[in-house]
């Protein structure tokens, strides 16, 4: 067996060792390579293939600037340069603010200026824009879908991209309305924090040390989020191991008065209405908490009421601050939360 030198160094060469990687389409995500620093989309290649659905649709992109919001427009771009669904022309009207001009107007005079393309349509909403605003303009690119639907010479698609105050005001709607017009898209979707096996595939593209200890490392210190990965990656830029760069991403989180905390925590979007800090903080304080004590009752926190409660949670939900646990229909906040709220 040798000597308990050598056991300790086959064991140490053993943990670093680059494991075989299988390709996980579910966690893995698209590269930009015009960039500075080589970004890559918030969104999961599966979410791409639900957005990009050869017929007339809707979809919905919602996210925070730590979930990767600031690279949606990127991503869709990426659909056009990619050539995605089979290499099709794809044009991009930059369509990014709701105006005077009718949606469906917009729309129709650019299907009758790129005769010969499939479009995807990007709006992105003002974060000022009302409820009747967001309402009115979906249900709008909904309609003019829904009645050209069956054309099947050509197609195409309208992306809304709420940030996280249009994500607010658009989950304020009455429940089962906001639910009618969502389950009437064919495709809402939320961008996720990056799992195991997205960010071994990263490391690895990236030709670093990807072993299970690193892995496990950054996801424990990153949590996955996007912006913090991003970070990590410049810090790490001209290294083949990371784990310094993760001890001193853990080291500026850790402390509220370093950049990096400040930035990530306004990133989050906390900040869009009081209830949100309430009730995640209320989260915070225990390890988890059952669904129905989730409740201004329990939160014991003033001026704040049931409707606003409810939101609150399922906005935390959506933008990846809380996990729920769907066997005991508990809540908790994610670990990195805990470290900066």
């Amino acid at each position: 067996m040798g000597t308990v030198s050598d056991i300790e160094t086959r064991l140490l060469e053993a943990s670093e060792k680059e494991p075989r990687i299988s390709f996980d389409a579910d966690s893995h995500h698209a590269s930009f390579e015009d960039t500075a620093h080589q970004s890559y989309s918030p969104l999961c290649y599966v979410q791409e293939r639900n957005l990009t659905q050869r017929q007339f649709g809707v979809g919905l992109i919602s996210a925070s600037e730590a979930l990767g919001f600031p690279w949606l427009e990127h991503s869709i771009k990426r659909f056009y340069q990619a050539g995605i669904n089979g290499g099709i022309d794809i044009g991009i009207p930059d369509v990014r603010r709701m105006d005077s001009q009718r949606l469906s107007e917009r729309l129709e005079s650019l299907l009758e200026t790129h005769r010969d393309q499939d479009l995807i349509v990007y709006v992105q909403p003002s974060p000022a824009s009302s409820q009747k605003d967001l309402r009115n303009a979906v249900e709008e690119g909904l309609e003019f879908c829904r009645r050209r639907r069956r054309t099947k010479k050509r197609w195409l698609r309208v992306l809304f991209l709420f940030d996280a105050a249009t994500f607010w005001t658009w989950l304020s709607l009455p429940l089962s309305l906001r639910k009618a017009i969502e389950d009437s898209m064919d495709a809402v979707e939320y961008p996720q924090r990056w799992t195991y096996s997205g960010i071994q595939q990263r490391l690895a593209q990236h030709q670093k040390l990807h072993s299970q200890e690193v892995c496990e490392t950054i996801l424990e210190v990153t949590g996955g989020w996007p912006l913090l990965l991003d970070e990590l990656f410049k810090v790490c830029e001209n290294q083949d191991d990371p784990r310094e760069a993760c001890r001193l991403i853990q080291e500026q989180l850790a402390a509220p008065g370093i950049e990096l905390n400040g930035k990530f925590r306004q990133a989050l979007g906390l900040e869009v209405n009081a209830a949100v800090s309430q009730v995640l903080n209320f989260i915070c304080r225990e390890d988890s908490v059952p669904s129905d004590m989730l409740s201004p009752e329990f939160i014991e926190t003033e001026g704040l009421n049931s409707e606003a409660c409810r939101v609150a949670t399922e906005y935390l939900l959506h933008m990846g601050c809380i996990l729920r646990d769907d066997d005991s229909d508990e809540f908790s906040a994610d670990n990195i939360i805990k470290q900066v709220v």
